[in-house]
């Protein structure tokens, strides 16, 4: 049952990567486009609002919105200050926090959202130990899973 169950989840996940593929050279043109845009809202919304097709226009929509993303594909509902975090336009951020913020959880979204949208990437995990490198690929891995 369980070795069944697997097979369909892998299934699912190759069509979605297939599918993720198909419409990564529409998608690469905006991104381009979207890069150049970042932190300009409106001109952003302006381009999405163009667009004729309505699932790519969502698509774009995931694509800037990265809470948008984490609560619809995710399934993931940020508090208001992880929101801050996750539509923050640095390349970088430092994420000063108690314990169990959630700080490996928005890294994760964060790395997942450029991977899905901007294949290709690189993508850099740092850490102290391998374990906490480890623990935020997992996190990536289960929402990966999760999403599909």
């Amino acid at each position: 049952m369980r070795e069944e169950l697997l097979e369909q989840h892998e299934f699912k996940y190759e069509l979605a990567r297939a599918e993720r593929a198909r419409a990564a050279g529409t998608l690469g043109v905006y991104g381009r486009k979207l890069d150049e845009l970042r932190g300009r809202p409106e001109e952003i919304e302006r381009l999405i609002a163009r667009e004729l097709d309505a699932d790519l226009r969502q698509t774009l929509r995931f694509m800037v919105d990265r809470v948008e993303f984490a609560r619809v594909v995710l399934r993931f509902f940020p508090e208001p200050l992880q929101e801050t975090a996750l539509r923050s336009h640095a390349r970088r951020i430092i994420l000063n926090c108690n314990r169990q913020w959630g700080k490996s959880t928005i890294a994760a979204i964060r790395a997942l959202h450029r991977a899905w949208f901007w294949p290709g990437s690189s993508i850099l995990i740092v850490s102290r130990a391998h374990a906490q490198s480890g623990g935020l690929l997992m996190k990536i891995r289960e929402f990966l899973l999760s999403s599909v």
